[in-house]
């Protein structure tokens, strides 16, 4: 536990590897809202794996020196490979430990005029709901289905999300975890494997996989907490364009607008609407197959 006092005002983590256009372009987004300078950035940029990715790496270190003119902005470089995973959860935690909350990118997810206003309103709105853990910033357009922000209970859209310190202090990768389980708790987090939940948990266990969000999502459901969901996207994904490790070319991703607008509507009363919630997955399935976790939350760029 830190003697020092955590800052109230948000930090930005951003977490890149080897796509320097992609890193760029996402900072730009960043650079283009009026609000930024309030905040601090810091970018963790993770070592290289292999030779192949070494060039990248130091292209994407060298795009990032750009911009250090900015006053708000610290760079990570990271000396050796911690992997996604490990870069990520290593680095919230170490932001966690001088702020109150957190702002979180990874380097191929745009944002739009409004992600920050719309991130610090919701988690100055939620920081003392201890039932509301995490914010996402992405949706795939929900409008006409609900209200402006949805609750759920397992749906973690990482495409920009925000959290807490005091809820990220519970936060625990434990590839054993599947075995602590329950049928009943494994069917009621992800019934018939329809978001590959259950998949991606034997997968970590057989050291197949290396992800960190399954377990994040699992402690949200375990621990009886939400997730928002906007009605109206933040944020857009640039990644499904066969540059990153393992995910894959998702062309319709393109196509999704990211014009989500402040003011939103913000509900005193967290609960989740289950109707609602089946609309969401419907629609998220159906885009992203049955294995949703790979495609979308996870990526599976460790694969040990």
């Amino acid at each position: 536990m830190m003697s020092k006092m955590r800052s109230k005002m948000p930090e930005i983590a951003i977490f890149c590897y080897n796509r320097p256009t992609h890193i760029e372009r996402t900072l730009n987004s960043l650079y283009e809202i009026k609000d930024i300078y309030e905040y601090h950035i810091t970018v963790y940029s993770d070592g290289f794996n292999n030779s192949q990715d070494e060039n990248d790496v130091l292209f994407v270190r060298k795009i990032l020196q750009k911009f250090k003119k900015n006053k708000n902005i610290d760079i990570k470089e990271r000396g050796s490979n911690f992997g996604l995973s490990g870069n990520i959860i290593s680095g919230v935690t170490e932001t966690l430990q001088r702020n109150e909350s957190i702002i979180v990118l990874e380097d191929d997810v745009l944002v739009n005029f409004y992600f920050l206003e719309y991130m610090k309103s919701l988690i100055n709105k939620y920081n003392q709901n201890k039932d509301v853990w995490h914010i996402s910033a992405w949706s795939k357009g929900l409008e006409g289905h609900c209200n402006d922000i949805v609750f759920s209970n397992r749906m973690i859209c990482s495409g920009g999300w925000a959290t807490w310190s005091d809820r990220w202090d519970n936060f625990h990768r434990d590839v054993n975890v599947i075995d602590k389980l329950s049928k009943e708790e494994l069917n009621n987090f992800d019934y018939n494997d329809q978001f590959g939940y259950l998949t991606q948990l034997v997968n970590n266990k057989k050291l197949k996989i290396n992800t960190w969000a399954v377990y994040w999502a699992l402690c949200i459901f375990r621990n009886k907490a939400f997730t928002i969901i906007p009605s109206r996207s933040f944020t857009q994904n640039i990644g499904f364009d066969g540059s990153g490790i393992h995910s894959g070319v998702q062309p319709w991703m393109k196509s999704l607008d990211y014009n989500g607008k402040m003011p939103i509507n913000f509900s005193d009363e967290v609960q989740i609407d289950e109707k609602v919630n089946r609309i969401i997955e419907k629609k998220i399935l159906k885009s992203y197959g049955a294995n949703i976790v790979d495609k979308l939350y996870f990526k599976l760029k460790n694969l040990v």
